[in-house]
């Protein structure tokens, strides 16, 4: 897919395969997770076991089939220059984070909780890490697209028509997924959630405004690509936020 004169995908040849490939790989995880396993309750024959599968049924492959795909891109690159290695990276930090920490915030604030049959890590079934980083491959490919959409498509408008525009898209990102995230999980049976959507979306609301202010804040951009490039160059053997 070519992205010359394209409003919607990145210039960077690199990172435009990768968001093309995030948009390319969700709708099959979606359609075995949320579209077959839910609806039809075939978790509720699941174990421990069966949870970690299907967790890392649905990550892994984000990690292995850019392996085994062609891509022009990153040809004659080192691997800790493939855009999508950086952005997995970032990902998995991001998502581990916000697992870790911040999901008890949630449990306290929308009295959510977790009774899935399952391996913890910081009172967090494991399978929710994984999870995690599908979902959010997914959120920051749409995000990234919209948003440059947005830009784009005002790019010749006064600054400050720009800045609502961007904070009205931002807004809007932000309720869209909570909104489809909560009532996808809201069918779960192991996953209980007491106030459901309103505090949850002030939340994610606030959430994308990080990325957003992270995006634009030329100083924490560009520590956050030298932190991804020290960390590339540091682990060899293994190849970076759940920020969208």
């Amino acid at each position: 897919m070519s992205s010359k004169g394209s409003s919607w995908l990145a210039a960077n040849p690199s990172k435009r395969w990768t968001e093309v490939f995030f948009l390319s790989y969700s709708p099959f995880w979606i359609l075995w997770a949320l579209c077959i396993l839910v609806p039809f309750q075939l978790y509720e024959h699941l174990d421990e076991n069966g949870y970690l599968l299907v967790g890392l049924a649905a990550a892994v492959p984000c990690f292995l089939l850019p392996l085994l795909l062609p891509n022009k891109a990153d040809e004659g690159k080192p691997w800790h220059q493939w855009f999508w290695v950086k952005a997995h990276v970032w990902i998995a930090i991001f998502g581990y984070i916000g697992n870790y920490f911040w999901t008890h915030y949630f449990f306290n604030l929308l009295g959510a909780a977790y009774t899935l049959p399952s391996y913890k890590l910081n009172g967090v079934p494991i399978p929710m890490y994984l999870m995690t980083h599908a979902y959010f491959c997914l959120y920051h490919a749409v995000s990234n697209v919209l948003l440059r959409r947005v830009e784009s498509h005002l790019s010749h408008a006064p600054l400050q028509t720009r800045k609502v525009a961007r904070g009205l898209a931002v807004f809007l990102l932000s309720y869209a997924t909570a909104y489809m995230e909560t009532l996808t999980i809201s069918h779960v049976r192991h996953i209980q959630l007491k106030h459901l959507l309103a505090i949850r979306h002030t939340c994610f609301a606030q959430y994308r405004s990080l990325h957003d202010i992270s995006r634009h804040w030329q100083p924490l951009r560009q520590s956050v690509k030298h932190e991804t490039a020290l960390l590339g160059s540091a682990m060899h053997s293994v190849p970076v936020l759940h920020l969208y």
